[in-house]
């Protein structure tokens, strides 16, 4: 939070694990897209593997893989996406979380 605070950017946390295929397809076809990479530059983006961190997995009220969550810099949330969803959506999402953290 002190790096967005910093930037001046809002926060976009991947929380994965690694026996998640839902995980991995949502990295090979959604996040690995040019415009969801470009989309992206504007946040300061985490990858969290909730399996390793299961207290932030918990205090973020984390209950499935893979879920993004958007927070502004002083760690107010401003949305989340679960599962593997289409590009389309998370860059929607992407679009409204930056526009809510200003």
């Amino acid at each position: 939070m002190a790096e967005a605070r910093r930037l001046h950017k809002p926060v976009m946390v991947e929380v994965t694990a690694e026996w998640c295929e839902a995980c991995r397809l949502l990295k090979r076809e959604v996040l690995s897209r040019p415009e969801v990479e470009s989309a992206a530059r504007q946040f300061v983006v985490l990858t969290i593997d909730g399996d390793k961190q299961a207290d932030l997995k918990k205090r973020l009220d984390v209950s499935g893989y893979p879920t993004i969550i958007f927070f502004d810099s002083n760690g107010k949330e401003l949305g989340r996406v679960r599962g593997a969803v289409p590009y389309q959506i998370l860059l929607r999402e992407m679009e409204s979380a930056a526009k809510k953290a200003g």
